[in-house]
């Protein structure tokens, strides 16, 4: 009896990864042959060539918002390409240029230094706000995965400025108006990660290769954590933070308690953690727990974005406007 119920739980298991693994690749699939052409195609921020940036400019006149894609690790196949296509018609469509970031973490190269490279590229962006025709006092940030999680850091972080630097980019704010993740990771301290998302979520390498070791354990080192925690987001809430929208799909949480590995790094329990710090600070917010249909997502996305970017809507939006369908 116990084996019949090990081999059903393994093909209960099998055929829910399954399923996951189908809707990513055809949902990857679909926004790539939708996605609309970029106004601008990489634009480049810094000398490496990752280090670029698409835009696309709305159509209802200058000084729009912004919305900046930030993408995540490469090993989940993630670049600037892969922005989501009915986020993008959608901003476009309620008077929200868009721009979507590539950044050498993206590429797993030079560990944190990727990071940065997100503030570098914001830095860039508003430099040339005046160029690329949008608000540089209207930014939000966007990303799923590593790069929600770069998007949260940014929203909540000290303004990384230099306004005494002799470099011009530099000068410009890293402040945004407002972040929107999907299902990311709020932390990266070790041992708060295992208390969310239990044991298995360090066995997800990505975080250690961000800071150049090769186990979570190394990461306790003196000299390394103090870099952990400062890239976490959950560590710099205060009541001064832009407001947060989370949202974190809930197909396959777990089976049994015990969740996979991709799903664990991606728990909602990461957002939950962080509503409780937004709670705390009195930061406004919004937590989405979705389905594996992603049309549910969409909505709250773009009315929280035109709330707190103060856009007002020009037009209804219907699903053959958002979706090409």
């Amino acid at each position: 009896m116990r084996t019949f119920q090990s081999r059903a739980h393994f093909l209960i298991a099998a055929f829910l990864f399954l399923m996951v693994v189908a809707e990513d690749v055809a949902a990857r699939s679909y926004y790539r042959t939708r996605l609309p052409r970029p106004t601008i195609r990489d634009i480049a921020y810094g000398s490496d060539p990752k280090q670029t940036i698409n835009f696309w400019r709305c159509q209802q006149g200058a000084n729009r918002p912004l919305l900046v894609y930030f993408a995540g690790s490469t090993r989940a196949g993630a670049s600037k390409d892969h922005i989501r296509a009915d986020v993008v018609k959608a901003c476009l469509h309620a008077g929200i240029n868009v721009a979507a970031v590539d950044t050498r973490m993206t590429y797993l190269k030079d560990g944190h230094e990727g990071i940065l490279d997100a503030a570098r590229a914001l830095q860039h962006l508003r430099h040339h706000a005046e160029k690329l025709r949008f608000d540089p006092t209207k930014i939000a940030g966007y990303g799923n995965s590593a790069g929600g999680t770069v998007a949260l850091w940014l929203a909540v972080h000290d303004d990384m400025a230099v306004p005494a630097s002799k470099d011009p980019i530099a000068t410009q704010s890293t402040r945004l108006s407002c972040a929107v993740a999907f299902n990311a990771p709020t932390t990266l301290l070790p041992d708060e990660m295992r208390r969310i998302a239990g044991d298995v979520v360090l066995n997800h390498g990505f975080i250690p290769r961000l800071f150049q070791v090769q186990s979570f354990e190394e990461l306790n080192a003196p000299e390394l954590s103090k870099w952990v925690r400062a890239f976490s987001p959950a560590e710099h809430i205060d009541r001064n933070d832009p407001p947060i929208g989370l949202n974190y799909r809930l197909s396959v949480v777990s089976l049994h308690g015990n969740f996979a590995t991709v799903q664990a790094i991606q728990s909602p329990a990461f957002g939950e953690h962080l509503v409780e710090r937004l709670k705390e600070a009195r930061v406004i917010h919004y937590l989405n727990l979705y389905n594996q249909g992603r049309d549910n997502t969409l909505k709250p996305m773009i009315e929280f974005l035109q709330q707190h970017l103060t856009v007002k809507e020009n037009e209804i939006m219907t699903r053959a406007d958002v979706t090409g369908r």
